[in-house]
């Protein structure tokens, strides 16, 4: 009966017809916590009516981003009246908003990808659809870049394989057979990506690496000696061949990485290094400090101080299944995330309140004016873009 008296308010409530002792009744079935799952049912029907056919995305036909952002802002503003300016009202107007702006992420980003899929007919062509800046950005240098021991510079296309080095060889692996790019043994080589790229490689030992944007790995062509050593910046994530005879050591931003055989991820974009393990065991090591981190752990790690905390394993590793994940960040963490993914520069106009937290997910494959209009919707923030400048209004 609950359920059914919510959905008559709720369709009350998006139609503006309320009555004062409904918009009451309205808010005090709200301020239940056992009707919000219903509500965001109801929520969730509602932008189940825009459907392909209503959008004109069917077959191909007049596809637009814009339009279709237009469209969905056109369902968001509906439920964004103020009937009264109570305390309840404004929970009410709050949890609708942000109930909406959830669903509002998801639908637009799977619509988007949907659309990349339907519109290509194998595999390798929805791959190719990168993200790129939008709205006359210049295209950034986002190819990975080989660079040999004899200083030979090698752009490399991210769909077309991957890279082994292997008995003192590097090799191209692809769907087109295997290329090799050098023959020189016991040499250093260094992969660097570039911005909104994702790479992975597998090092002479076994072990496969995937280097997240404007990240690079420096790495031997075979190892020799006791250990197997590679230093890195920027994000990486590995999955570590075991071999306890010959321990596996990273090097970044000096902090090391001491393991046998594990899958963990490194993030030192900035002078702090966090390890994240998902598998196994290893040593974090910081000037004089040493320390054991457990599965699930994250060590950060810089000044000679390491701190452990409990991992937050889908946002950390969020990056290697090509998404943007936030919970509880601000909008300087988001945009942070932003700027290093599509390589460009944030600029804030005016205070912001770094107290306020966001959460909700977004696909890197979209474009970068698409990611910016759901930031916009989500975080109640205005921008412009101004050549690789992003300009972030209140």
């Amino acid at each position: 009966m609950t359920a059914q008296r919510l959905q008559i308010l709720f369709g009350k409530y998006l139609s503006e017809t309320l009555s004062a002792d409904e918009y009451q009744e309205f808010v005090l079935l709200m301020d239940n916590q056992e009707n919000q799952s219903i509500i965001i049912k109801l929520i969730e029907d509602e932008f189940g009516k825009l459907t392909y056919e209503k959008l004109n995305l069917q077959n191909g036909t007049g596809y637009n981003p814009d339009d279709f952002f237009n469209k969905i802002m056109a369902e968001v503003s509906v439920s964004d009246t103020v009937i009264s300016d109570t305390n309840a009202s404004f929970r009410l107007k709050r949890f609708i908003k942000y109930a909406i702006a959830a669903i509002l992420i998801f639908v637009f980003s799977a619509t988007i990808i949907l659309k990349l899929a339907t519109k290509n007919e194998n595999a390798n062509e929805v791959a190719a659809h990168r993200p790129q800046a939008t709205n006359n950005l210049p295209s950034a240098g986002n190819a990975p870049v080989l660079t040999l021991a004899n200083g030979k510079q090698i752009v490399l296309n991210n769909t077309s394989g991957n890279i082994v080095a292997q008995r003192g060889n590097i090799q191209l692996v692809g769907n087109n057979g295997t290329r090799n790019i050098s023959s020189d043994s016991a040499s250093e080589a260094l992969l660097t990506t570039g911005s909104a790229n994702l790479y992975t490689m597998i090092l002479p030992d076994g072990s496969k690496v995937w280097l997240n944007a404007m990240s690079s790995i420096k790495f031997p062509t075979i190892f020799t000696g006791k250990e197997r050593v590679i230093s890195i910046s920027g994000e990486a994530y590995f999955e570590v061949a075991k071999d306890r005879l010959h321990p596996f050591i990273v090097n970044m931003n000096g902090t090391s990485v001491k393991v046998l055989g594990t899958h963990f991820n490194i993030n030192a974009y900035k002078n702090r290094v966090a390890t994240t393990l998902l598998e196994g065991s290893v040593e974090v090591s910081s000037g004089t400090h040493h320390m054991l981190i457990k599965p699930g752990e994250t060590a950060n790690a810089g000044n000679d101080i390491i701190s452990v905390d409990i991992a937050d394993i889908h946002k950390i590793m969020a990056w290697k299944n090509e998404e943007f994940y936030f919970d509880n960040d601000t909008l300087e963490e988001i945009m942070d995330e932003i700027s290093k993914w599509y390589d460009v520069d944030i600029i804030y106009e005016g205070k912001h309140d770094n107290n306020i937290l966001f959460a909700g997910s977004i696909s890197r494959r979209v474009n970068l004016s698409d990611a910016l209009k759901m930031i916009r919707i989500v975080c109640h923030v205005d921008y412009e873009i101004n050549g690789r400048k992003i300009i972030i209004k209140k």
